[in-house]
């Protein structure tokens, strides 16, 4: 069986398990339900107990962030964008044309000045022609 989540599973007494817990399990012992098992691998697929370890959700969140497995949605797709991608153009659009203050420009977007500063300076929305 394979979870939706890309992790090896199968059915045991009627509920879905997780392969790679179950093998910690055996291995190593009880696994606390506030704790992942996580890979050294980087493979989800893997049962390898010498591969495994226990680690908080946010520790397994923070490796997969810091190892690249998953990249912070960019632009509009950031549930935290507060501008978009069109926005954007015409910020760096206006700045670049000169007469207008980053003041003005955040104040007519409802953003912080220091958001449009590093908008204009690309170092966000990089993405954005």
């Amino acid at each position: 069986m394979h979870s939706g989540g890309n992790y090896g599973s199968f059915c045991l007494n009627g509920k879905e398990k997780y392969a790679h817990r179950i093998s910690y399990l055996i291995a190593h012992g009880e696994i606390s339900d506030a704790m992942d098992v996580l890979h050294s691998c980087d493979n989800t697929l893997c049962v390898n107990p010498d591969h495994l370890s226990l680690g908080t959700h946010l520790a397994n969140m923070q490796d997969m962030y810091a190892k690249g497995r998953r990249k912070a949605a960019e632009g509009e797709k950031n549930g935290l964008a507060k501008l978009t991608a069109n926005q954007v153009v015409e910020i760096r659009k206006k700045y670049s044309a000169g007469g207008i203050s980053l003041k003005k420009l955040a104040s007519e977007h409802g953003v912080d000045t220091a958001l449009v500063h590093r908008i204009v300076r690309r170092e966000i929305w990089k993405s954005v022609a």
